[in-house]
């Protein structure tokens, strides 16, 4: 029975590392992270929107009016080049608006790209867990294997009932059931980390690194001032009360009239004394269509987006403090997985498994002690990797690494 136990030592021991053989580079978490910024798809979407905000500033720039040559042909001859002037301003103001469309989209990249580091830090977390708690499953599996041989012989050999034969089989189809389970849940997380690294969901992939938990006592006040700067909501919103303030003042603008001036030459082919040379002005006049409604429009507008501005940072705050809370808790919940209380485990049940090979215990208390261990460490892969999942939605939530928040 010690055979075992060593056996399961030894599964545990065994850095982490992928079931699939392949030539691919082993990626730890820092690896993954850099791959995934540089891979992304939808990075490359974003990328292509900030060239598309920036080719709009250009189209914001273009003088809004061509030239217009004009030619009438009656009792005289008229020639004239007219060039409406646009008022001084409403081109700056167009092309600003253009502008806060470009810090948008830039906005949204960097947010993005936090988002990013931050959800691959925890699928990988996620997936070494899985492939630790699949050594575990392993490891049950064979320990039910060698329990199942030992009742056979004890029941064999009128040292045990029939029924403790049963209960052995019982566990070996439950190991082997759970094991299935775990390699799912391998091939899973597999997947989702290759997507998230712009590879085929099914693309060989190594990882390997230990999973052990972030180090941070950082405060919720903290968080929350980080993320009233960095949240990518919040600060497109901004951009937006920005760009919204602008479009008042172009609103207002608006009123200013865009003159045409045509210098002009008439020609008489009858009498050369009538020829004229003159500059014609038009000037619109505001009558029917006038600016007071663009303006109601503009401020409306930049009232609604302050409202929303207001109702995203509460939510924000909120999701926030319940994201820190989540993590606080999953950290206490971890600090009760302690080395000292392992080993106890493990001497507990090395030292049951040899009083159940000399009869001194029944099969029933053995496999009561067995369970409570195996129990005890997947209990402890998947808290740290809460650990890791609750840190990586506070960090989205804020938009801020805890790198960066040191």
């Amino acid at each position: 029975m010690r055979d075992v136990l060593k056996l399961t030592y030894l599964l545990l021991a065994l850095p982490t590392v992928s079931l699939w053989a392949n030539d691919a580079p082993v990626l730890d978490m820092a690896s993954s992270v850099a791959e995934a910024l540089k891979n992304n798809p939808e990075l490359r979407a974003l990328e292509a929107r900030i060239e598309s905000a920036r080719k709009g500033v250009g189209v914001a720039k273009v003088y809004s009016f061509n030239p217009e040559f004009n030619f009438e042909e009656g009792l005289d001859r008229h020639f004239g080049v007219s060039q409406t002037i646009e008022w001084p301003g409403k081109r700056a103001l167009r092309t600003a608006l253009a502008g806060k469309d470009v810090a948008a989209a830039e906005v949204a990249l960097d947010g993005f790209k936090v988002a990013l580091a931050a959800e691959v830090r925890a699928r990988w977390a996620e997936l070494v867990a899985a492939q630790k708690i699949l050594d575990v499953r392993r490891a049950e599996l064979q320990a039910a294997e060698r329990f199942l041989d030992s009742a056979r012989k004890r029941v064999e050999g009128g040292f045990a009932p029939r029924p403790e034969r049963t209960q052995a089989e019982v566990e070996v189809v439950k190991a082997r059931r759970e094991l299935r389970a775990a390699e799912n849940a391998v091939a899973v997380g597999r997947a989702s980390l290759n997507v998230l690294l712009g590879r085929e969901a099914q693309a060989p992939l190594q990882i390997a690194g230990e999973l052990t938990a972030p180090q941070t006592d950082h405060s919720a006040a903290r968080w929350m001032a980080a993320a009233l700067e960095r949240n990518t909501e919040l600060r497109v919103l901004r951009v937006d009360m920005d760009k919204a303030g602008l479009s008042v003042r172009l609103a207002r603008k608006e009123a200013a009239p865009d003159i045409s001036v045509e210098p002009f030459y008439e020609y008489d082919p009858k009498n050369g004394a009538d020829n004229k040379v003159g500059v014609a002005v038009t000037v619109p006049l505001p009558v029917w269509r006038t600016n007071r409604p663009f303006v109601d429009v503009a401020q409306a507008s930049e009232r609604e987006i302050s409202a929303q501005y207001e109702k995203a940072r509460r939510a924000v705050l909120g999701e926030v403090q319940k994201a820190h809370d989540t993590l606080r808790a999953a950290q206490d919940q971890l600090a009760a997985f302690t080395p000292k209380l392992q080993a106890e485990l493990e001497t507990q049940l090395a030292d049951t498994q040899e009083k159940y090979a000399n009869g001194q215990v029944s099969f029933l208390v053995l496999l009561e002690i067995q369970r409570t261990y195996f129990e005890y460490l997947r209990d402890y892969y998947d808290t740290l990797s809460n650990v890791r999942t609750a840190q990586s939605e506070l960090e989205k939530t804020s938009t801020t690494s805890l790198e960066e928040l040191k």
